[in-house]
């Protein structure tokens, strides 16, 4: 799945070369473009934002607990969800202007993802309480904080 986006994204790039990039990715999608960003630096500069919905940068609590049983979304999946990215995604946040959304429907936890898993150095950070995991990809309340992150001069937080 990395491989196929690293194509895309590749070409896509190449396509539009006076374009900037505004990347938008949820849960997994966030995890694999923090690995794509990591293993292609010459991209940050054409990255305008990175927004990130409930992506588990620092390891996915349930993955790790499934992972030795083997259960869940397909053990490579499950893997890559229990793998701590958050130093590799700091380096990014660090130079990318980021958002990151964390949904909160009980103790921290959007239903799948701990909000402790979310936060990141040199990003914006906002919680929504009351928005459970799979809301993040069309809730209201994300589309309006998105809206107005994009609207603001983008800065790197956190410096």
């Amino acid at each position: 799945m990395i491989d196929k986006l690293e194509h895309i994204a590749e070409q896509t790039l190449n396509k539009y070369l006076d374009s900037p990039a505004r990347i938008v990715a949820t849960s997994l999608g966030g995890v694999i473009w923090v690995e794509l960003l990591s293993r292609h630096p010459e991209w940050w500069d054409r990255c305008q934002s990175l927004v990130l919905l409930g992506s588990p940068l620092g390891g996915a609590h349930l993955a790790r607990m499934l992972t030795p049983l083997g259960l869940g979304l397909g053990l490579s999946m499950v893997k890559h969800l229990a793998q701590n990215r958050r130093s590799l995604a700091e380096q990014i946040t660090a130079k990318i202007p980021t958002l990151v959304v964390a949904g909160n429907i009980i103790g921290g936890v959007d239903g799948m993802v701990s909000v402790q898993s979310t936060q990141l150095q040199c990003a914006q950070f906002i919680r929504l309480d009351g928005v459970d995991h799979w809301a993040l990809r069309y809730h209201p309340r994300v589309i309006t904080v998105i809206q107005e992150f994009w609207s603001q001069p983008q800065e790197i937080f956190g410096q």
